[in-house]
């Protein structure tokens, strides 16, 4: 993520969660990158910038930081996790795409 686009979500942030501006840019930025880092690791391409399901999941990140609740957020959003991760695989097909025949053989 370049500076323009950090920037950017920094302001996003702000607007959406109401974040007053007494709360340092650079707090909301060292935050950013903890999300980005923590989400990094559940998948490792992850675009901030145009999967707007991982964006939404930094944000919420962000948000359970600067309220000091990160750990909370890893409880409360571990089904949301789970199946953006899921998503990220290609060819996991779901039980009405598989065919019964297929465990027969």
């Amino acid at each position: 993520m370049n500076l323009n686009e950090l920037n950017e979500l920094v302001d996003e942030i702000r607007e959406d969660y109401c974040i007053p501006l007494f709360y340092s840019d650079n707090a909301l930025k060292r935050n950013i990158k903890a999300g980005i880092a923590y989400l990094c690791t559940l998948y490792k391409d992850s675009d901030f910038m145009d999967d707007i399901v991982v964006r939404e999941l930094l944000k919420e990140y962000v948000f359970y930081k600067y309220n000091n609740r990160a750990d909370e957020f890893k409880t409360n959003y571990a089904a949301s996790l789970l199946e953006w991760q899921m998503s990220k695989f290609k060819g996991v097909d779901t039980d009405e795409e598989q065919s019964s025949d297929a465990y027969l053989q």
